[in-house]
Parts: C-alpha cells; structure tokens; sequence
C-alpha cells in the first residue's frame, strides 16, 4: 500500500514524534511518504495549513491510504481525495474564536466518513464517541525502551557538564507558559533546588533554561529528581511524563485530558490546585525510588513492538480491499 502522512508542525513535539513512529511502523511493510505542509503568506496559519494539505493531497491521486492529523481532515470539505482516510486525532484545541469554532464542526463532519479515526487515549475515545464519532480506534503510544537505560556514570556527567550537582533537580517541562512552567516557578521559586525548563525560551523565568539535542534532554529526565507537567490545556497524552517514567523519575502533573489516565495508572501525583504542588514534590522526592519504579513498570509496557503491531494491523484490514 502507498500511503501518505501529512506533517503540520515540524520540529520535536509529541505529535511529530509519534508521527515519525507511524512512518517507521508502516515503512516495514508499506510504501510510505511524509508531505510538508507549507505555511500560506496570505491565509494565516489555519486557513493556510487547510488549503495546502487539500492541494497536496489531490496532487497525488496515487496515495492508497491518507493519515491526516486535524487540519488536513478539516481540508477533505474542499474535495475529497482519492483513497482511504485515517484522521489521527491527539487532543482538542478549545479556542474560541469563530474560526476554530467553524473548524470543529466541519472537523466533526468529516470525520465521521473517515475509514477510521485514531486516538491515542481513552479520554479522547470517550470524548469523540460523546460527538457521535464510532469509527474509533485506540492506538498508545511506543517507545524504543532501551534508548531510556542510561549508567550513573552518564547521569553524574550530565550532572557535572551542567553544573547541576548537590541539589535536588526538578524539571518545571518545556519553557512555554501553556505547559504551566510560570506557575511551577512561581510556586517552587524558593524552595531548595535546581528549576530547569528546556526547549525554546517562550517566557522568562528565572530558571535554568537548557537547549538540548534528544539524547541530553532524556538525560535531562534521568538526572532529575522529580518532572512537572502541569499543562494548562488537555493533552493527547503527555510524551514528557511518559519519558520521564521510563527513566524512573517521579512525576507531578496537572493530569489534563489523556495525562490523566497516564498518571493515574502509573500511580504518579496529580496536582488540581497549584497551592499544593510544594507539598505534592516534596512526597515526591520522600518516596522517589517507589514512585520512580512503580512509573517504570507502567510505562515499559508500551513499547515501539506493540505500537507497530498496532498500526499494521489497523493497514492491514485494507489491504486486500
């Protein structure tokens, strides 16, 4: 089968990663093509990202199978494309202005003739089933769980490379105030360790912000005491907390949309009111070594085996048609 993914936002976030999972899972036994979506200089980000992946997607009437993520789903109201659609559907945008608003209900429509629709929780399973939605699909996440077994040594190096020796570490997530790391801040500014956030600087705080390659920044989660993610909208799921554990560190987390089934069967912490995130990392850091175990268990099951089995078995159905 020749088969099509669309790629909305380049770089490293959790979507893009799982994508390039898809494409390693799917490439071991189909033809499989990763599309660039340009942005557009006249129609803005959505508009542009809508029209591009409609354009694209009709260019190439040799595609057997399209996997969508929101926008290219949204862009099948303009034509539908030749081929079998599945929309990859991580977390809902609950913006409210008007055209996120039209994008949803033309989201719905069209989702609802996809040959499948593909979360990666059972939060957005729920939550889509709700929206009258039945050709769902649950497909987690899958991790390569050896790349996440680092020594002391290696961990005391990264320690001493960054000057991050003779305190606890606590990593407040990615340096963006939707991730909730200015309230972290704010919170545990006094209390005795090192705050480090990581990726692009979005906001300033004054805690140590590292710029990281993939293999440092998982030293980063081994190296750490205890790892935040208090996100303030509802994630897909939370590949941060998730790395996190498979490197045994304790997690506290706001627990927001598919987080919360990951936390909560990992037996993490789930913080609801930030005035009680001190207490929450200092039981954290008490029981770290059970809290980090129990989390290492969990996470280990969902390996990139079963994540590729997964989604060859969802192509395969189609195959023969």
């Amino acid at each position: 089968m020749r088969i099509g993914l669309l790629e909305i936002l380049p770089g490293f976030g959790g979507g893009n990663i799982y994508q390039k999972y898809i494409i390693q899972a799917l490439s071991k036994e189909h033809e499989v093509t990763f599309f660039q979506v340009p942005a557009h200089p006249l129609l803005g980000f959505r508009m542009g990202k809508v029209y591009n992946s409609s354009r694209i997607m009709r260019s190439h009437p040799e595609i057997d199978i399209w996997i969508c993520v929101y926008y290219p789903t949204v862009a099948l109201a303009l034509g539908r494309t030749r081929g079998r659609i599945v929309s990859l559907f991580y977390h809902f945008d609950d913006s409210n202005t008007i055209l996120a608003k039209i994008m949803w209900k033309i989201y719905l429509v069209q989702a609802r003739k996809c040959d499948s629709v593909v979360c990666i929780a059972e939060y957005w399973l729920d939550f889509l089933q709700d929206q009258h939605i039945q050709n769902l699909d649950l497909i987690y996440w899958g991790f390569d769980v050896t790349a996440f077994e680092f020594s002391e040594k290696s961990i005391l190096d990264f320690k001493k490379k960054y000057n991050l020796m003779d305190k606890p570490i606590i990593y407040l997530g990615n340096c963006q105030e939707r991730k909730g790391v200015v309230d972290a801040f704010e919170q545990l500014k006094d209390f005795n360790a090192h705050l480090v956030t990581s990726g692009e600087q979005q906001v300033k705080i004054a805690a140590r912000n590292l710029t990281l390659d993939y293999k440092e920044y998982r030293l980063l989660l081994a190296a750490s005491d205890v790892v935040l993610t208090l996100s303030k909208f509802k994630e897909g799921w939370n590949a941060t907390a998730h790395e996190a554990l498979l490197v045994g560190t304790p997690v506290v987390g706001s627990g927001l949309g598919g987080m919360y089934e990951l936390l909560e069967q990992a037996g993490q912490l789930i913080c609801t009111n930030n005035n009680q995130l001190t207490n929450l990392v200092t039981h954290a850091l008490d029981h770290k070594l059970e809290l980090g175990e129990k989390g290492r268990l969990y996470a280990r099951q969902f390996t990139v085996e079963r994540f590729d089995e997964a989604w060859l078995k969802l192509i395969k159905q189609w195959t023969s048609s």
